[in-house]
């Protein structure tokens, strides 16, 4: 191992430590739970906050053509933005969610079998990745995200604002929470993941993997940051 893979290790484990909440395999695929430090959420609802309140600005970087959702603001995030470096953090945007993406491919390359290229999963690394597209939601009451997958190899969803309604409980039942599926419904089988939305979260999950947010009918809103990566490995690309 190399210098610079060594560093590389050692900041992952780094992240790992510090802002890890936990692997979940509900139904097969894994799904990974950590959270943000402040300042990058920060950073992010400010950006929003300064297109979404500027006509010319929510044209420019209107992202609605090329998603799923049925929402009020859709917009594609600046690749520049994935250099910024809080003065409080040891990371930037892109090394933070590099080093998180590569703790959770290294925890799915424990669980593979030998593949038919001969390819034993323990002996797999991630080389790299590089985020394809990024784009911040604003749901309002009625919207919603009809069920859909994403591209690329690993995608990832941020909550970055909550209504008040949906953190005090007071919609019904799981309006505005996130649901991941997979299967169809069978005894003893789970098909569905379902989790309320908090501030900070950030779940990383196969980009294949179905996913819909229900619509609530609270006041303000449910902002959430996505993105798309593919991944590079010592065998090449990872699909």
């Amino acid at each position: 191992m190399d210098k610079k893979e060594e560093n590389y290790n050692k900041q992952a484990h780094t992240i790992l430590k510090e802002n890890q909440i936990g692997f979940f395999t509900p139904f097969g695929p894994t799904i990974f739970q950590a959270r943000w430090p402040a300042p990058y959420i920060q950073y992010m609802n400010d950006w929003m906050d300064k297109v979404v309140a500027d006509q010319d600005l929510t044209k420019a970087y209107d992202h609605s053509r090329h998603l799923a959702g049925n929402l009020r603001h859709e917009m594609r995030m600046e690749q520049d933005m994935w250099k910024y470096k809080p003065s409080s953090e040891k990371f930037s945007m892109a090394d933070w969610v590099g080093n998180l993406i590569n703790n959770y491919i290294a925890k799915i390359f424990t669980t593979l079998s030998v593949d038919s290229k001969g390819t034993d999963g323990k002996n797999l690394e991630m080389k790299g990745c590089n985020i394809i597209d990024a784009w911040i939601n604003d749901q309002y009451a009625g919207d919603f995200n009809p069920l859909h997958k994403h591209g690329g190899d690993v995608s990832s969803v941020t909550f970055l604002k909550v209504p008040e309604s949906i953190v005090k409980g007071t919609e019904k039942d799981q309006a505005g929470y996130l649901l991941f599926s997979d299967g169809r419904f069978q005894q003893y089988i789970s098909t569905h993941f379902v989790q309320p939305p908090a501030v900070g979260i950030i779940y990383l999950f196969p980009s294949w993997l179905l996913h819909t947010v229900y619509p609530f009918r609270g006041e303000g809103a449910r902002r959430s940051m996505s993105f798309n990566s593919n991944v590079t490995t010592n065998h090449g690309d990872w699909n």
